[in-house]
């Protein structure tokens, strides 16, 4: 198989996932005959796949990939479940002051907010990255599905955010938690969702000056914008289905402005979000709800906030993903685009997998080179996700641990100057 014939092959997939009807990508065949036919169909699979979910049919996209709701979703029990699931949440927590200091106002404080399984993935990388960090300006909170072992980062000041029932595509019961705990503390400024696998690309001083010198008043969120171009195989439609809905991938960070409206009109965004979800197939909870939620708070305080994700920078609301997961498709589906030279390639079958119950998922960052390591670390986000616990780096004819390697001296050279 040749780069150039893959990549062929990609672009006539692409042109006719386009065409109208989505058997018409099996016709790629004849053209493809020189490429690996397992990457043909893995293409012909997930392009046939976002035609199917623009199209309306019972494909459905979770936290991690697409999958076929055949015996795998039941849309009322998840909206019931979770809806029951978010009701202890519905009043604002009392809020206390964590500054000690009486002589003089304490920094604002950024709370990290990990949704988790049990763990972090790539604890040392997390450990490098608050041992930077001055004291006081910073919060923790973790929750967890799986409650048994320490709770991840308790010595740096880890909170557990009260415990919810979660499960595939019901995830934004977690998220509530997180928030309505990081809430409670008056410091807390500056609210990041991160996942479990994400590891931090940037010191705590460059995110800290990022989010709360430079931009203290904005929320980041990863938006799926309408109209989606269909060689990106995630699927939207949401706004425009439904013009008071936005979809965007889950990791945000918001400022506490727009968090207290998160919390206080959840329930509006969780409403349109069930309204819709037995009809679209293509969003969850976690992805629907916080963004939608956001935009019904600031209708209720009188803002006229209408148009696509480009329109709502003028209420402080930025379409810019914070957390890189390295999807499939051209590299423009978010925005930043994904950074080039990271140890991706062409082939599909880094992402899909016919043997899988998700047809295509982000890259996981098994196995890279240190120069990709270095390529992250210039790149516009702040953070990656799936990154497993067993990740290695190939640096020369030597494999290393990701957890081996020491980030910090990568942030310094990062941040000084070498990705000029």
């Amino acid at each position: 198989m040749t780069m150039t014939s893959l990549v062929a092959c990609v672009g006539l997939a692409v042109i006719f996932a386009a065409s109208a009807s989505p058997y018409a990508v099996t016709d790629s065949d004849s053209i493809c005959n020189d490429v690996d036919q397992s990457h043909v169909m893995l293409l012909q699979h997930a392009m046939s796949h976002r035609l199917a979910l623009d199209a309306g049919e019972q494909w459905v996209k979770g936290d991690i990939g697409l999958e076929q709701t055949s015996g795998r979703r039941d849309v009322p029990y998840l909206i019931s479940t979770e809806n029951s699931t978010l009701q202890q949440f519905k009043v604002l927590p009392e809020v206390h002051n964590s500054c000690l200091s009486s002589s003089k106002p304490c920094a604002p404080k950024i709370a990290f907010m990990f949704l988790t399984i049990s763990t972090l993935t790539q604890p040392m990388a997390w450990d490098a990255f608050f041992s930077k960090a001055s004291p006081g300006t910073f919060s923790i909170y973790v929750e967890r599905k799986e409650r048994d072992g320490d709770l991840p980062l308790r010595h740096h000041g880890a909170i557990e955010a009260t415990p919810v029932h979660t499960e595939w595509c019901m995830l934004f019961g977690g998220m509530i938690s997180l928030l309505h705990s990081a809430f409670s503390d008056a410091q807390n400024e500056k609210f990041v969702f991160l996942s479990d696998d994400s590891i931090p690309l940037n010191s705590f001083g460059n995110v800290y000056a990022s989010l709360v010198q430079k931009a203290p008043e904005s929320s980041s969120f990863c938006g799926v914008v309408d109209p989606l171009p269909r060689s990106c195989l995630f699927g939207g439609g949401w706004h425009t289905q439904d013009e008071r809905a936005q979809k965007a991938h889950q990791w945000s960070t918001l400022q506490r402005g727009h968090a207290e409206l998160l919390l206080t009109h959840w329930q509006e965004g969780f409403d349109i979000y069930a309204l819709n979800a037995p009809s679209i197939h293509n969003g969850c909870s976690d992805e629907i709800v916080p963004i939608t939620a956001l935009l019904a708070g600031l209708r209720a305080e009188g803002f006229p906030v209408a148009g696509n994700f480009d329109d709502l920078a003028q209420w402080n609301i930025s379409n810019r993903c914070p957390v890189l997961a390295a999807w499939p498709g051209p590299a423009n589906c978010t925005t930043p685009p994904r950074p080039t030279d990271i140890g991706l390639t062409w082939s599909p079958g880094q992402y899909c997998s016919l043997e899988s119950g998700h047809i295509c998922d982000p890259y996981i960052f098994s196995n890279i080179t240190m120069q990709h390591v270095r390529n992250l670390m210039c790149s516009d986000f702040m953070f990656a996700r799936k990154v497993p616990g067993d990740s290695e780096v190939i640096n020369g004819t030597e494999r290393v641990a990701l957890s081996q390697v020491v980030f910090s001296d990568h942030w310094t050279e990062a941040e000084g100057g070498a990705c000029a």
